[in-house]
């Protein structure tokens, strides 16, 4: 029943996944950021390990408050750890968060090291679990596109880009989730007995109606024939008669085989990213470019998109195909892109605009009598 009421867009405020796991533990590891970065501006010494740590704070505090504007919209914008400053806190504009995120990442970019580093600051061989300059780029680039900062957003997914022998397309897509994928930019180590990722432990069943739910006609219809996503990327199976489809990029359920990683970023989006930023900049071959070698890595044909309008609607469409049941991309996408209106109301009858954005906690409103609610709620 927690789980349907962000299914059907109807999250009430008293909703305790909305103000523990969401909200809760983004503000949390907001103030742990904060915390490591005013111990480490205070401590005398410099070293590489202090920058790095620095770097690693900032790029956390940044992408927590990327997900809590996301969601909620107007957010307190915390930069501190005084609590009974930010307990009166108020809400802050969207576009002072995101100014306040590229500022974080910006520095982080100067202090992160190239390399991926282990707990002991080596080199790390195979794992790419801690943030290193190129996971701050990544992110970076993803705000500047929501931004339609297009000119920034094509320069920096363009640096990571042109590390081809570093991040190259995964050829094979059933590789791309696995622990040192060569698409990564940025993976999390499964810290749970016999459990890898989150993903797969909810949607990996053999049996039973779905607890999780499972992937809709609209989207299954979706796929060109042919398309490597629909078979790599969904599994199936049969529960007295009713066929249940559900996604399948994380293979494994329980295990205490630790073969996959859950990915956060990973080179694919930004070669989209480019393509989006690049169409907006009235360059539609060079989106098509783009475009294009993420479709052949899915075993398309080249896209028949040949002008500004066309490329758009390829662009999301391959989004949608590339990123599905991926950290709620194709959700935030729609909102971005001012379609979620038309997508959503077709879809679900009882849609409501005023579900764009979550609710803030009601515990939030309680406490806090410089904080109102969102809209509709």
């Amino acid at each position: 029943s927690v789980y349907n009421e962000f299914f059907q867009n109807r999250i009430s405020p008293s909703d305790p996944d909305l103000k523990n796991k969401i909200w809760g533990n983004l503000y949390q590891t907001i103030f742990q950021a904060n915390a490591a970065l005013e111990g480490l501006s205070a401590a005398a010494f410099d070293s590489v390990a202090k920058r790095q740590l620095t770097g690693e704070a900032l790029f956390v505090r940044a992408f927590c408050n990327f997900y809590l504007v996301n969601l909620f919209g107007d957010i307190p914008l915390v930069t501190g750890t005084n609590y009974l400053q930010n307990a009166k806190l108020s809400r802050s504009p969207a576009s002072k968060v995101y100014q306040e995120m590229i500022t974080d990442l910006q520095k982080a970019v100067d202090l992160l090291a190239e390399d991926y580093l282990d707990g002991s600051n080596q080199v790390s061989i195979n794992d790419r679990l801690r943030p290193n300059k190129a996971t701050a780029e990544a992110l970076l680039a993803r705000i500047y596109l929501y931004q339609k900062d297009w000119r920034n957003a094509e320069l920096i997914a363009g640096m990571l880009i042109s590390q081809a022998d570093r991040y190259p397309l995964q050829s094979d897509l059933k590789q791309t989730f696995l622990a040192g994928s060569t698409e990564t930019i940025w993976q999390l180590m499964p810290v749970l007995p016999n459990i890898n990722t989150g993903e797969g432990s909810m949607f990996v069943q053999t049996s039973g109606v779905p607890v999780y739910g499972f992937l809709d006609s609209a989207l299954l219809n979706s796929f060109e024939s042919g398309d490597l996503r629909a078979s790599d990327w969904i599994s199936n199976y049969i529960n007295e008669g009713t066929t249940y489809y559900y996604p399948a990029k994380y293979k494994m359920g329980y295990s205490s085989s630790q073969t996959e990683y859950y990915t956060v970023f990973r080179i694919a989006e930004q070669y989209l990213i480019r393509a989006e930023a690049r169409n907006e900049q009235q360059n539609v071959s060079g989106a098509a470019t783009d475009l294009n070698l993420i479709r052949e890595r899915a075993d398309l044909n080249p896209t028949t998109a040949t002008d500004y309008n066309s490329m758009k609607l390829a662009i999301e469409m391959e989004r949608r195909h590339e990123f599905f049941c991926e950290w709620g991309n194709r959700w935030l996408d729609l909102k971005r892109t001012g379609r979620i209106p038309d997508v959503l109301s077709a879809k679900k009858s009882s849609w409501e605009s005023s579900a764009q954005l979550y609710p803030v906690p009601q515990t939030e409103i309680q406490n806090d009598p410089n904080i109102v609610q969102n809209p509709g709620y």
